[in-house]
C-alpha cells in the first residue's frame, strides 16, 4: 500500500520543509515501514514547486538530495493552485502508484 503526501509549494521553502518535517514527525518515517495487517506500507512525499523565482527550488532540493522518497517536482511557471496540484496528483498516481494521496498546504 502506497501513501504519497502532495505538497503545493511557492515561494516558502521554510513552511514546506516544517511541513514535511510535521509529516515524517506523524507516520514515524518515509520509505516501506510497518505492515498495516497484511500490507506492506510505503510512505513518500511529493514537492510540487509552483515556478518560484526566490530559489525555493534549490533550497528543496538541497535538503531532501539524499531522502529517495521525498520526490520534488518542477514547474516552470505558477500554474495556480489546482493545475500546480494536478501535476504532483498525476505523478504520485501515475509513476509512484499510490493509494492513497493526501494533497495539503505547506502552511498546515
Amino acid at each position: 500500500m502506497v501513501f504519497t503526501y502532495l505538497i503545493l509549494n511557492f515561494e516558502t521553502y521554510w513552511e514546506t520543509i516544517d511541513c514535511v518535517s510535521s509529516i515524517i514527525k506523524c507516520i514515524g518515517k518515509l520509505g516501506k515501514s510497518d505492515n498495516i495487517g497484511e500490507f506492506d506500507v510505503v510512505n513518500n512525499i511529493v514537492i510540487v514547486d509552483n515556478g518560484s523565482k526566490n530559489n525555493s527550488l534549490e533550497y528543496l532540493q538541497k535538503e531532501y538530495e539524499s531522502n529517495e522518497n521525498v520526490f520534488i517536482l518542477k514547474n516552470e511557471y505558477n500554474l495556480g493552485f489546482a493545475r500546480g496540484n494536478n501535476v504532483g496528483f498525476l505523478y504520485a498516481k501515475n509513476i509512484l502508484l499510490s493509494d492513497f494521496i493526501v494533497m495539503i498546504n505547506s502552511d498546515i
